[in-house]
């Protein structure tokens, strides 16, 4: 029966939006602090890392990099 109720909080609409919320606000963060890491090493790294196409990679695969680590990490902690 234990494993059945914890089943049921994890099935519905509302965790489905709560996981959407939480997944929209660390994209955000994630976003936020990417940037400016990023735009801090590039300002004193090599000149490569200055350009467009990496820029621009950099910054769409680092948020979601980091999402999915965020996830993962989340995973580890609650199935304890």
């Amino acid at each position: 029966m234990g494993s059945q109720e914890k089943r049921l909080k994890r099935s519905g609409i509302g965790f489905v939006l709560r996981v959407a919320l939480i997944a929209c606000a660390l994209l955000v963060f994630n976003s936020a602090a990417f940037t400016t890491i990023y735009a801090s090493l590039a300002a004193v790294g090599p000149g490569w890392l200055r350009e467009p196409k990496i820029t621009q990679l950099a910054l769409f695969t680092g948020p979601v990099f980091l999402l999915c680590l965020e996830w993962w990490t989340f995973d580890r902690i609650f199935s304890r």
